[in-house]
């Protein structure tokens, strides 16, 4: 350990992932998952932060980190570290705390710098420094899960101005058939496809499994999910003009069951992610030392 080692969060609605990540960026020993009940009260939220932090400094031992990096869902206020987080049943207990100087009083040296950053953001800006996307100078990340995430990378850096650049880098209010893309083009929006056409599916998984073994009604809904979900982004490729487009987020895991359709009709390569747990994490180290360095 040395002190450009950094503690990262990646906050989710279940769990939170965290680890050691070292300047090199890679991380140290196993990626931490900690279950967190994001619809309990507040002491109870912030004591599981404190616990996971605690854990960290005890690895670090004598050692202080360069700086501690949270990757957390919107909507935040990063730069001052406020979640604003209400009417979606987790995390409101938090909502317009100040997160930052919470995190600061757990601290050992106050002086240790505290980032916040968009999970969605963070995971693509891993993939796009170290993992799918390494090989394209612009691309366009998008997190298929819960919800539509996305994020435009030049350079391995998340992008607010330029030509087809929307003002808070997300793609999930764009429109397809009336309707904003993140009730499309998430896990709620394919159960809808499975409902509506008469399939009932245990999960996506496992519908996925059985596409691939040959449920040809199965495979229709994907089929028609990678067209629709290409043609939805076709209206930001046409102006952004990325090399490719970076898949990640639990519906990214079938990916291989709709690539080939998303891919007819937007004309660049749609890849999947490869980092799994890690992406957020390192992205959110980088995201930090970019602020650090600017």
């Amino acid at each position: 350990m040395n002190e450009s080692d950094s503690i990262v969060f990646d906050v989710g609605g279940t769990s939170i992932k965290s680890g050691i990540v070292r300047s090199d960026s890679e991380i140290i020993g196993d990626i931490r998952q900690t279950f967190i009940d994001s619809k309990a009260d507040q002491e109870t939220i912030l004591s599981t932060f404190k616990g996971i932090l605690k854990a960290h400094f005890e690895e670090l031992g004598a050692k202080h980190p360069a700086f501690v990096a949270i990757a957390f869902p919107g909507p935040f206020d990063y730069p001052n570290g406020i979640s604003k987080i209400k009417g979606v049943q987790k995390y409101e207990s938090i909502y317009d705390l100040n997160l930052k100087a919470v995190f600061q009083s757990y601290l050992p040296d106050p002086g240790i710098p505290i980032f916040f950053c968009n999970d969605a953001e963070a995971a693509i800006t891993g993939e796009a420094r170290y993992g799918c996307g390494k090989a394209y100078h612009k691309s366009l990340g998008v997190t298929l899960g819960t919800g539509l995430g996305g994020a435009f990378m030049v350079d391995d850096v998340p992008q607010r101005t330029g030509k087809g650049v929307t003002a808070d880098g997300e793609i999930y209010y764009f429109k397809f058939k009336g309707q904003i893309g993140d009730d499309v083009f998430s896990k709620r929006g394919l159960h809808q496809r499975f409902e509506e056409a008469g399939i009932e599916i245990v999960s996506i998984e496992a519908a996925a499994a059985a596409a691939r073994a040959g449920d040809d009604d199965k495979r229709a809904i994907f089929e028609q999910f990678g067209t629709d979900f290409g043609i939805f982004l076709s209206q930001i490729t046409k102006t952004f003009e990325p090399e490719a487009i970076l898949a990640l987020g639990g519906i990214a895991n079938a990916v291989d069951l709709f690539r080939k359709q998303v891919e007819a009709i937007i004309h660049i390569p749609f890849v999947k992610g490869l980092l799994g747990q890690r992406a957020a994490l390192l992205g959110a180290a980088a995201l930090a030392r970019i602020q650090i360095q600017s």
